[in-house]
């Protein structure tokens, strides 16, 4: 398998890093700004090489890929986003210019077409950089990486919370039908069944509830009609009936 890497050079403008002098893999100032570039997925192994970080320093990164694993050119076109013509912002706050000579060893490589022309970030005293007009994509993941998406500390994050679009969609509290199918199982389990859902229905503060139970050989049918004050009090209401080993299906 081979490999190819190139050497990308920078420069620091502004803020102040972490890292010390010496060669690094994994969590340092530089590989927090290339995990966040829109290319990372196309970086399989990079080495940094940093010097002490202070305003005016210049320092390589050197990144390796495989050329079996996807387009060259492509990859060179994605890193070569990371110099010449723009500065670039990490995670941490210290700001970087690329060195313009990059795009030179290049010469049989076609410029990327996106829009490289990026306003650097001002610095002022005991206040943190401004983003300024970075590209798009790679604006969004600092933004990210910084947590300015993130639900304030003092609200609950209900981010992965279940029926959000459902919410969304209905006012509650609003009335909705469930049909509950039985499996094929002795009648007087059938018979507790019916009994068992008008209980459920008054754990979750359902209200106007109505059903009506049809016999189909040796399972029942529960058509459910109930007014629910929340998508999260049907939800519970589902789960609850799924788990019933006496239930098949809920819908």
């Amino acid at each position: 398998m081979s490999s190819k890497s190139i050497h990308v050079q920078l420069r620091v403008l502004a803020g102040v890093g972490s890292v010390e002098q010496g060669n690094y893999k994994g969590s340092t100032t530089v590989s927090e700004l290339l995990a966040s570039h829109p290319g990372h997925d196309l970086i399989m192994d990079h080495k940094l090489m940093v010097c002490v970080p202070s305003v005016g320093t210049r320092f390589a990164v050197s990144i390796s890929w495989d050329d079996t694993a996807t387009d060259i050119k492509r990859k060179i076109e994605e890193l070569a986003k990371l110099s010449a013509e723009h500065q670039v912002l990490s995670a941490d706050g210290v700001i970087f210019e690329g060195d313009e000579r990059l795009l030179a060893t290049m010469s049989d490589m076609a410029r990327p077409s996106i829009n490289l022309e990026v306003k650097g970030a001002s610095e002022g005293e005991e206040s943190e950089p401004r983003l300024g007009a970075l590209p798009d994509r790679f604006m969004i993941a600092v933004q990210a990486i910084r947590g300015d998406f993130s639900p304030p500390d003092d609200e609950p994050d209900d981010e992965r919370q279940e029926d959000l679009i459902f919410q969304a969609l209905t006012d509650f509290p609003a009335t909705v039908q469930l049909k509950v199918v039985s499996r094929a199982v002795p009648e007087e389990q059938l018979d507790s069944l019916v009994k068992d859902v008008a209980k459920l229905c008054e754990c979750v503060d359902a209200t106007d509830a109505a059903w009506k139970a049809v016999r189909r050989g040796s399972r029942r049918s529960i058509a459910l009609s109930i007014r629910v004050p929340s998508a999260l009090a049907l939800a519970e209401l589902r789960d609850a009936l799924v788990k019933d080993p006496r239930v098949q299906m809920v819908f």
